[in-house]
């Protein structure tokens, strides 16, 4: 577990429930036994949001979906802190952008691809491209990794067809002509 994920989870641990920072005058006096203490339900959401975190991070993130992940990270502690702050407007536009960065993270971090590339042991890997066998259509062929269909396990010397190989091809994913590199002719 990292530094940042620890720090997280004791923030949101321990904070979990806490009514806001009391700030000095009448407002702060204890409350009679009699009325109960109101829970903000921001805390809720914010242990939703840590969950999704902590999902991504299981799935992988800290590979597929580093910036997404670290983001999330952050702006959970923030809002974790504005609201123990009693800064709950703010509070609230962090949560939402710890809530956004987390479901991206999530999003792109696949099981199947991520955590399987981080535990490169628990499944062949013929190939060694980090794509398992079982989900690898090409097994035998290293995918080439670069940022087109790299999720099917396959190379594509030519992503845009237009019989140039990538690897002498200025713009690998737009058709063009020979005369022009691969690139499409400028209008």
């Amino acid at each position: 577990m990292s530094r940042r994920s620890l720090a997280l989870a004791v923030v949101v641990t321990v904070t979990a429930g806490c009514p806001p920072a009391a700030t000095p005058g009448p407002a702060s006096q204890p409350q009679s036994a009699a009325a109960p203490k109101q829970e903000d339900p921001l805390w809720g959401e914010l242990a939703r949001v840590k969950k999704i975190v902590d999902e991504a991070r299981a799935n992988g993130a800290e590979r597929c979906a580093p910036v997404d992940l670290s983001r999330s990270e952050r702006a959970l502690l923030a809002a974790a802190s504005k609201l123990k702050q009693g800064e709950r407007e703010v509070a609230e536009r962090e949560l939402r952008a710890a809530d956004v960065a987390a479901t991206r993270a999530f999003a792109r971090s696949p099981r199947l691809r991520c955590a399987g590339q981080l535990e490169k042991s628990a499944q062949p890997d013929s190939d060694g491209d980090g794509i398992p066998d079982d989900v690898d259509r090409c097994p035998d062929e290293p995918e080439d990794k670069d940022g087109f269909q790299d999720e099917d396990g396959c190379p594509e010397p030519d992503n845009d067809k237009d019989g140039i190989p990538d690897a002498d091809d200025n713009c690998p994913n737009h058709p063009g002509s020979k005369s022009e590199k691969g690139c499409p002719k400028e209008p």
